[in-house]
């Protein structure tokens, strides 16, 4: 149980991470295209 309490920011953390440098690699992608 306490894995689990340690593991859910670190998740939460690299699923942000994860999400903004998506975000911003498809409008870099985007910009390429154009």
């Amino acid at each position: 149980m306490r894995t689990l309490i340690v593991l859910l920011p670190v998740l939460a953390a690299a699923s942000w991470a994860l999400y903004n440098i998506g975000r911003v690699a498809l409008q870099q992608f985007r910009r390429f295209g154009e």
